[in-house]
């Protein structure tokens, strides 16, 4: 490992201005340049206007692509020192309360009000993410937020002690709201297993997506196992503690580390790359936005499985998203009050509130594929 190197808070928040203010002022040059490019293919006619139309469109995209990803940059440094500046506080807070030989801790005293729905980013308290700007967070385009997620999680360490103790807990818990063999389609139940520092109620729905992703492909995880998942993505995968449920890319790297399954993903928007991931993924883990591409109405994952209906059609579900058809009245999804899409997009769309949800990131995973050849006979001599 290189050396590394310390800056003081006031460097980091000079960093996280100066990237933000580099961000709005490259924003407006490409507009600006689109604006006039555009004016001129006016003007043009035939194949070098069709040429000149594509390539415009594609240095936009990763213009903003590459300043989204610097806004994002541009929040994490600002987080950090925020951070820091919470920690020194409580620092100070805390000699000051052992000076004065209270025998409490500060966390004890602390107060964390505002505590909503899950993902809601308008959360006021003092969090890793500090006192966060809304319109920093506005500015975040999907690879941003992923970036951001990822970075969140690799800096906020739960301690091993809980990890171990929740994975005991849990067991227990597990059994009580969930069935092996079954599409889980009942998060709000699952209060009673911990994830974080809240109950997976709350933030799990990254670990159930990923325990439905392994039913669709005919893979049923025992209730130890679903505890053993629970206290691995605790270890690496969980962003503060829970408060922001899990990250994509740790959900990514679980499938990329093992070696049976193959993992795509994507953060743009470009049907080319949709459609690659669909075509060539037996299910889909899928980040969304509760609302259209609003990032303060808050995230979700679902798993969407692929099937293949009776007249050879492909068709997609969505499961852990509340949207079934309830024919019998009891409150709970069976196999034919499932709704039926005809498209990945479609089935994406719905998995939000409004049926206008979009993705932050689709993971696609393809199955392993068993060899049904006999097993080769040993000679003897």
């Amino acid at each position: 490992m290189g050396k590394r190197i310390f800056m003081d808070v006031p460097q980091v928040l000079d960093i996280a201005n100066n990237l933000a203010s580099y961000s709005e002022t490259q924003t407006k040059m490409v507009e600006k340049y689109s604006i006039s490019i555009k004016r001129m293919i006016n003007d043009m006619e035939g194949t070098s206007k069709e040429s000149l139309e594509k390539a415009t469109t594609d240095i936009q995209k990763e213009s903003m692509d590459a300043i989204g990803r610097m806004t994002g940059f541009s929040f994490i440094y600002k987080v950090t020192g925020n951070n820091r500046l919470l920690l020194d506080k409580e620092g100070a807070e805390s000699a000051q309360i052992e000076k004065q030989g209270l025998g409490i801790s500060v966390l004890e005293t602390s107060e964390r009000t505002g505590s909503v729905k899950c993902f809601n980013m308008y959360t006021p308290w003092m969090s890793p993410l500090g006192q966060a700007d809304p319109k920093v967070l506005q500015q975040l385009d999907r690879s941003g937020l992923v970036l951001l997620m990822k970075q969140l999680a690799d800096d906020n360490k739960m301690d091993q002690d809980e990890i171990d103790e929740h994975k005991r807990d849990n067991v227990d818990a597990i059994a009580l709201v969930y069935e092996s063999g079954q599409y889980i389609e009942n998060q709000d139940y699952w209060s009673g297993v911990k994830y974080g520092d809240h109950a997976m109620s709350y933030d799990g729905c990254g670990i159930i997506a990923i325990v439905n992703a392994y039913h669709s492909m005919g893979v049923d995880l025992t209730d130890e196992e679903v505890a053993e998942l629970i206290a691995e993505f605790e270890e690496y995968g969980i962003v503060c503690n829970g408060d922001y449920g899990t990250s994509p890319l740790a959900i990514v790297e679980y499938y990329a580390k093992n070696p049976f399954y193959e993992v795509r993903y994507t953060t743009t928007t470009d049907p080319e790359d949709l459609k690659v991931i669909d075509d060539r993924s037996d299910t889909f883990i899928v980040e969304i936005y509760n609302e259209g591409s609003d990032i303060f109405s808050g995230l979700h994952y679902v798993n969407i499985e692929k099937r293949v209906d009776e007249n050879g059609d492909v068709k997609y579900i969505v499961h852990n998203a509340g949207a079934y058809n309830d024919e019998d009245g009891d409150g709970d999804v069976n196999e034919e009050e499932y709704i039926e899409y005809d498209s990945l997009e479609l089935a994406i769309q719905a998995a939000g509130n409004n049926d206008d949800s979009q993705y932050v990131m689709v993971i696609g995973i393809t199955k392993p594929i068993y060899s049904d050849a006999p097993e080769k006979e040993e000679s003897t001599c």
